[in-house]
């Protein structure tokens, strides 16, 4: 959970630590929960009578982040509506609405106020004490607990002292979106990088082949190769998906075309991209995939723009490297990229 909570707020654009606190006062528990069916579930009903969801959010606020955010939240989260009613679990809203009993969503909508509620306080200036105080205040409606009057407790210090203690950045400052979907939340990891295993899979290490075994035949395995991830669609299908240019932290990014690879052994195709950001080259592999190359090759092509689909040979799944200012980097880790 705390992987997402970094990963909504790298695309937002506030600290982590800012919503980590936020969270952590709300539900520490359930921050620290480690066990996986929780957060798969992206569902928590709890109430105060006034306030719902994780996060507690009062319905009012809840749908007014929604209205204040909506573009943004169509662009980088797909999310075109906006339901403030805590609904039966076998019975929930679709994902394309922001919904107060979602995890997710709640962490989501956390991170837009936090954001919303910066701008108008002190605009692109600091995040410094007073701020990230007057945040907490905004947030909770007062800044000492459990009496706003007598306190003993301050919200804002509470907040504050996470946002000192706890400030977490990827390697690259850069956060960008899963290739299986141009808003990238629909994507599941089916085998993670050497260094970071998921589903007891990691690229080169636990769970991988042995570099010996046909079709690896290429040892040793390289950084690239180790830096990797495999992913299908969240309902854990990998044929014929449709492949996306991604975004880049948030922003729609000008990739060209740099080449098409044939992998042996029905592997399907790779195609290659570069895009320059923020001073940063980024280049982008995206393998096993249908086609040899986009429909355009002889122009920059746009973040969110379809370039493929993947390939339906044995074990279909989309397999993307990626390699920043020329070296290989963890695209979970480091930037956020499919981030569960």
């Amino acid at each position: 959970m705390a992987q997402y909570v970094e990963s909504v707020s790298a695309k937002v654009g506030v600290p982590a630590a800012v919503v980590a606190g936020i969270m952590r006062v709300e539900s520490g528990g359930k921050l620290a929960r480690v066990d996986p069916a929780y957060f798969a579930s992206d569902y928590d009903d709890t109430s105060s009578g006034v306030a719902y969801g994780i996060m507690q959010f009062t319905p009012g606020t809840f749908l007014g982040t929604f209205a204040r955010n909506a573009t943004e939240l169509n662009t980088i989260f797909g999310k075109t509506d906006a339901r403030a009613e805590i609904d039966p679990q076998q019975n929930v809203f679709p994902t394309n609405y922001l919904r107060i009993y979602s995890i997710r969503d709640s962490i989501i909508a956390t991170a837009f106020k936090v954001k919303n509620d910066k701008q108008s306080i002190n605009g692109d200036g600091p995040w410094d004490q007073a701020t990230v105080y007057e945040i907490a205040r905004r947030y909770y409606g007062c800044l000492l607990y459990p009496s706003c009057s007598d306190g003993p407790y301050n919200y804002g210090e509470d907040v504050w002292r996470s946002y000192s203690n706890c400030q977490a950045a990827p390697a690259t400052e850069l956060a960008i979106t899963c290739p299986l979907d141009p808003i990238g939340n629909t994507a599941f990891v089916t085998c993670g990088t050497a260094a970071r295993p998921v589903n007891l899979c990691g690229h080169g290490g636990l769970g991988y082949p042995a570099c010996t075994q046909p079709p690896y035949a290429v040892c040793p395995y390289s950084e690239q190769l180790k830096n990797a991830i495999d992913v299908v669609s969240r309902n854990g299908s990998g044929v014929l998906l449709p492949v996306y240019l991604p975004l880049i932290n948030g922003s729609v990014a000008q990739w060209r075309f740099e080449g098409g690879l044939s992998i042996p052994l029905d592997g399907g195709w790779r195609q290659m991209y570069n895009a320059e950001f923020n001073g940063h080259s980024i280049n982008l592999e995206l393998t096993h995939l249908s086609e040899a190359r986009p429909g355009q090759i002889d122009a920059p092509i746009e973040s969110k723009t379809q370039v493929a689909t993947t390939y339906s040979g044995g074990n279909p799944h989309l397999h993307i490297g990626v390699t920043v200012d020329g070296k290989p980097v963890d695209p979970i880790a480091d930037l956020f990229m499919c981030a569960q």
